[in-house]
Parts: structure tokens; sequence; C-alpha cells
């Protein structure tokens, strides 16, 4: 054992010999740990977690390696000097499967990533800590299946929320006065309700993609003054009814229903696209409906109609014989027989279908 005199002796060296090499770090010295870089906490007190700092000053803490609720816990009950964290990252993880109320101690956090591992639920209470704090919320390829819907109201800078590829069986109730991004693609959603976003002021962008929805009623996606992206694609969808999407956000805007079951575009079915994106390809459309198609176009939307068996009967005559309207459909849009419909012969149609 050193004396007090000679451990102090060595502190002092290592003092000298960081200013000597120009770091800034604080360090702190003692038997049998390793140093510490302040703000971290010590690195025994927290593995199998880990902290790193940017340049900035924002910590972040790295929990990949938990063995359970219970070591989690324990983590955020060591000493943390500065608890005010950046972000949280939990990766590739197979035991835990709960953040339970309390997990996270006095620790807060502006993000939270769960990416690819096996969580099954968000406690209600077990983000208490940073309801003030958190502006993105990323636990997606889990299993996730319970998640605290009715405390969005508390989240006062959650911007983004993503639980993509998960086990959601139903829409959630969603309040929140500051959300703009949603993604809750890929789960096991079947039903969505008129009135599911009716509560997201702010709603920008939204991922609903792999899930099992059918239909889009009235009003679904209409009067969000900042709603310009929503994904629909790889549902079950058979039906859109009229005013289901009424976009009056700014220009190039987009609604992507790629790879689902429609038959037909009703009219007034998505209106408000400026400039835009709507994607329908691979459905089940046989015929282009000018009343539904001509005022996407007029508003210089770019459609996507290719893996569609189209008939290119006369139905399509309006577009062949306008080129800015047929600048618009997407190239690979294809007949039933196998002839692109950007290769038809806009003469035929005029003589066959009497078009003057």
């Amino acid at each position: 054992m050193l004396s007090y005199k000679k451990r102090s002796g060595v502190a002092t060296f290592l003092l000298i010999i960081c200013g000597a090499l120009g770091t800034n770090d604080v360090i702190s010295v003692q038997e049998g740990r390793h140093a510490r870089v302040l703000p971290c906490p010590i690195p025994e007190d927290i593995s199998p977690c880990t902290c790193s700092v940017d340049v900035d000053g924002a910590i972040d803490m790295d929990c990949s390696h938990v063995e359970s609720e219970e070591q989690l816990a324990r983590v955020f009950s060591a000493t943390i000097p500065f608890p005010n964290f950046r972000r949280l990252v939990i990766s590739q993880n197979t035991p835990l499967r709960s953040l339970q109320r309390g997990v996270l101690g006095e620790a807060s956090f502006r993000e939270i990533y769960v990416i690819g591992s096996v969580l099954q639920e968000v406690q209600e209470g077990a983000l208490n800590n940073s309801h003030a704090t958190l502006t993105d919320i990323r636990i997606y390829a889990n299993n996730l299946s319970v998640f605290p819907f009715r405390e969005l109201p508390l989240f006062a800078s959650l911007l983004r929320l993503d639980l993509n590829h998960n086990n959601l069986s139903s829409f959630p109730l969603l309040h929140s006065d500051v959300l703009s991004y949603i993604d809750l693609g890929y789960n096991h959603i079947s039903e969505l309700p008129s009135e599911g976003f009716r509560n997201l002021s702010q709603l920008a962008e939204v991922h609903l993609a792999g899930n099992r929805v059918q239909e889009i009623h009235t009003g679904t996606f209409a009067g969000y003054a900042k709603l310009a992206f929503v994904s629909l694609g790889d549902n079950q969808l058979t039906y859109v009814y009229p005013g289901a999407f009424q976009l009056t956000s700014i220009q190039h805007n987009s609604v992507l229903l790629h790879n689902n079951l429609i038959t037909s575009l009703e009219v007034n079915a998505i209106a408000g696209v400026v400039e835009g994106f709507v994607s329908l390809h691979n459905n089940t459309i046989t015929t282009l409906n000018e009343e539904s198609l001509r005022p996407l176009l007029e508003e210089r939307v770019q459609v996507d109609l290719s893996a569609n068996p189209l008939t290119c009967g006369c139905d399509v005559a309006w577009i062949l014989i306008d080129e800015t309207m047929l600048s618009l459909i997407d190239d690979d849009a294809t007949c039933i027989s196998g002839e692109l419909l950007v290769e038809l012969d806009p003469k035929i149609y005029i003589d066959l279908c009497q078009i003057r």
C-alpha cells in the first residue's frame, strides 16, 4: 500500500504529464479503477454500459450489453455526476424485454434508440425524467407491444416517434402538440380510424407501411397544415374513400399507396398534392379514371402506375393526346397486353375513341 504522500505524489505527477500533453480532460485517479473522463461516470460503476462524450460535450450512454432489467437498474442507480444525457442506445440486445418504471434512475435523455433487440414493453413512468427533454424516440425492430401512448402529451419536446417493425396490434391513442413525425410501419394494425391523428396538430410525416389496413376513410388525412408525406404501402388496401387525403401543406408532398389491392382511384380520394408524388405501383387498377387523375396531373404531380393490369382502352386516350399529362405518368406503366403506356400511338386512340 502506497503511503499518503506517495499516492499524492503519483497523482501530482499524472496531472503534470497531462498538462504537458495539452489535454483538457479531468482525470480521476483511484487505485484499481480505470481513469474517468468527466462528465462521464466511473466506468466500473456503469459496466456493462459505456459512456462517451463528443466534442461539444454531449454525453451518450450505450447499454447494448446489459443482461437483465435488474442490471440496467443497477447501472442507473450508480453515482452519475451529470445525469442529463443526449442519447441512450441499446442495440442488438437479447436479454432485455422491458423498460420498467424507475429503471433509468434520475437520468434524462434527449434521444432513446432501442434497435434490433427483443424489447416487449415500455412501462408507464419508465421515461418520466425525460418528459421535458426527449425529442426523438426510436424503438424499432423489436417485439414491442406495450408503449405508454397516454403519456405523449407530457413529452413537451418530442418531435419524432419511430416504432416500426414491432408487434403493435391496434392503432394507439395519439395526442401531442409537438410531434411531427410518426412511424408505426410494419406492425399488425388493421383498423385506421378517421380521427386517429386528429390530436397531432403539428403532424408532417406519417409512416404506416407494412400493416393490415384495408380502407382509408374520408378525412383521415385532411386538415393538417403541415402534413406533407404519408406512406401506406404494403398494406391490404382495397378502397380509399373520397376525401381521405386532403393535403394543404406546401409543394412537393407525397402519398405512397404501392403494393396494395386498390382497383380504382375514387374521385377526390387524393387532393392537395402539388408538384409532388403519388405511388399506386403494384395495385390492381385496370382503368384510368380521368375525373380522379386529371386534377393530380394538372397540379404537376408525378404518378407511378407501374405494375398495374391496365387495359389501355379508350380510358387512357385523354392522357396519350396530352404530352404534358403523359410525361407525369411513370415510364414503366404497362398495359396488360405488355405494351408500355408511353409507347402507345395516340393517333390510333384519336380515331378509335372518336376524340376531337
